[in-house]
Formats: structure tokens, C-alpha cells, sequence
């Protein structure tokens, strides 16, 4: 039997509460959270703003 990994993204229009709900659902499932516009401000060392 392989490995099954799940992936759940959030998508929609800025500051709804994609990442507050994404964290708090992380939370709950014992799921990494990644938010992906930290990231690229990580990656980027830019703003997007």
C-alpha cells in the first residue's frame, strides 16, 4: 500500500479569513500550514502589497 498525501488549498479574495480559517483547520486535522504569500515574501524578499 503506497502513501497517500492530501493537500488542501484555500482560495478567494483578500482578507476573508483564508488564513485564519486555514490554520485553525490545520490545527484540527494535525496538518502542516503553509500560507503561500508568507512564502513568497520569504522567497521574493518583496512585498505583495
Amino acid at each position: 500500500m503506497g502513501i497517500i498525501i492530501m493537500i488542501i488549498m484555500l482560495f478567494g479574495v483578500s482578507y476573508v479569513g483564508k488564513t485564519v480559517i486555514g490554520e485553525k483547520f490545520a490545527k484540527r486535522l494535525r496538518y502542516s500550514f503553509c500560507d503561500l504569500d508568507d512564502e513568497i515574501k520569504k522567497r521574493f524578499q518583496m512585498s505583495l502589497e
